[in-house]
């Protein structure tokens, strides 16, 4: 059953025995339990696609150095074939440490968010039961009203002190009901960002150690990449001088 559905039901229950200001403070507190609960569905839904969407980059990069791997035209270039060796090495540790980091962002994020869904199919159960001791309490109620405007007649009277227990039996259940899932709902809503902090922080810290370790590797790749540019460029400039002082000599090369 969705919040709104729940929300409904409870409203819709009419009753003399709660003041207005009481309804209105239940009802208030039912829906922001539904609202924290949809948003802790929405970033439950949100990190896993995290690691999702990581996992699938990882593919996409590990199939263009295949690719590249597989040109022929690359291969033939001694810089850049270097490169690409370095960066295939790279996805293979990559691929464990990609692996390494999803599971360490369902440890500290995803199973606490799952822990505490568990805790809203309990509040809705507490709520259907509290819902439920209402009503029959509003029914006692109405009962032992109706029955104080009747004659006082031997059998009325009976039935009267009969109607005005159950209705203290009916009562004192409800009340206990009420302030346990009221002291419940209050306490999950206010310490959500207790629980949940340690869970986004520990996420930061995986992500800025995974796009550090990035940063790294591609840096590293890139001045790689970059010497193996600047050594060829050197050793074309020795053969361009080097033919330049061959036109100049008067000795014969052939």
């Amino acid at each position: 059953m969705n919040w709104e559905r729940v929300l409904r039901n409870t409203q819709a229950i009419k009753t003399s025995v709660l003041t207005t200001m009481e309804s209105r403070e239940f009802h208030s507190k039912v829906k922001r339990l539904g609202d924290l609960d949809d948003s802790t569905q929405t970033l439950h839904k949100d990190v896993k696609q995290l690691n999702e969407r990581e996992m699938n980059a990882f593919k996409a990069e590990k199939k263009l150095v295949g690719d590249l791997c597989s040109c022929s035209s690359i291969r033939e270039d001694p810089s850049l074939r270097d490169a690409l060796q370095r960066w295939n090495e790279h996805i293979k540790y990559h691929e464990d440490y990609l692996n390494s980091m999803i599971n360490d962002t369902s440890r500290v994020m995803i199973e606490p968010i799952k822990r505490l869904l568990t805790e809203f199919p309990k509040i809705k159960e507490m709520i259907k039961k509290r819902d439920q001791l209402l009503i029959e309490y509003e029914k006692c109620q109405q009962k032992v009203d109706k029955l104080k405007k009747k004659e006082r007649t031997g059998p009325n009277v009976v039935k009267l002190d009969t109607a005005r227990k159950s209705l203290s039996a009916i009562k004192k259940e409800f009340e206990e009901e009420n302030e346990a899932l009221l002291d419940y709902m209050t306490s999950l809503y206010e310490q959500r960002a207790d629980y949940l902090t340690p869970s986004i922080h520990a996420l930061i810290n995986i992500e800025i150690c995974h796009i550090a370790e990035g940063f790294r590797f591609y840096s590293e790749l890139e001045a790689s990449v970059d010497t193996q540019k600047d050594k060829g460029q050197e050793e074309s400039a020795k053969d361009d001088r080097f033919n330049e002082f061959k036109s100049l000599t008067i000795v014969s090369t052939d």
